[in-house]
């Protein structure tokens, strides 16, 4: 399950808060099963967390499922 969900006019969206780095494998499985039942998935994370999601992305996301999931780097934010 997502940490959070988003609805607006029929848009359903995952959220997730990554503090801490995880493997590879266990962020992308995250995604995918984010992805079969979400239209969009938005991280938030710190920036070494932040980092890892978009190798995970990059590395292992079909070209027409990236653009549905965004990270957004917490900075100074992640306390």
């Amino acid at each position: 399950r997502p940490d959070g969900v988003a609805s607006f006019g029929g848009h359903r969206s995952a959220m997730e808060i990554q503090l801490s780095v995880t493997d590879i494998e266990r962020c992308f499985r995250v995604i995918d099963s984010h992805l079969d039942m979400f239209d969009a998935i938005h991280y938030w994370a710190t920036p070494q967390a932040a980092s890892l999601v978009q190798r995970t992305i990059e590395q292992k996301l079909p070209l027409v499922d990236r653009p549905r999931v965004q990270v957004r780097a917490l900075g100074d934010l992640a306390r």
